[in-house]
């Protein structure tokens, strides 16, 4: 084989790879994923979001149940800065006001947890996580 040929058969499988690249990864950077919600920029239904003023969470304490060993997936905005934690895994994220966070993790661990914002010195909680035998 010629290195011309050798070349071009190289930089038609570059760009074959390009392509394919390209195509699996949506192709563009709208945020429109078929209706479906972005969480931790994979496309998932049905993600809960809990929202928080004033530190409380909006409508009360919001219940979050799954069974052991599928993935639990919310999310929570808030208006005032602080930390989200999630009890028991001991998830710790922070969060701006105005922002959000994502949360998207194995519930291996059975029982009862709390979700609470920790902000100045103070916490909240704002859902109770109940996690059933699968």
């Amino acid at each position: 084989m010629s290195d011309r040929l050798r070349i071009g058969v190289g930089l038609l499988v570059v760009a074959a790879a390009i392509a394919l690249f390209v195509v699996l990864s949506g192709g563009d950077s709208s945020n429109d994923s078929g209706g479906a919600e972005k969480l931790n920029g994979k496309a998932v239904s049905e993600v809960p979001t809990i929202r928080v003023k004033g530190g409380q969470p909006v409508g009360g304490v919001q219940e979050l149940e799954v069974d052991s060993g599928e993935r639990l997936r919310f999310r929570v905005t808030s208006d005032i800065e602080g930390e989200v934690h999630v009890h028991g895994y001991d998830y710790e994220k922070p969060i701006k006001a105005g922002g959000s966070v994502s949360f998207d993790f194995p519930a291996k661990l059975q029982g009862g947890f709390e979700v609470e914002l920790h902000q100045g010195g103070g916490e909240n909680t704002i859902a109770d996580l109940k996690v059933e035998p699968g």
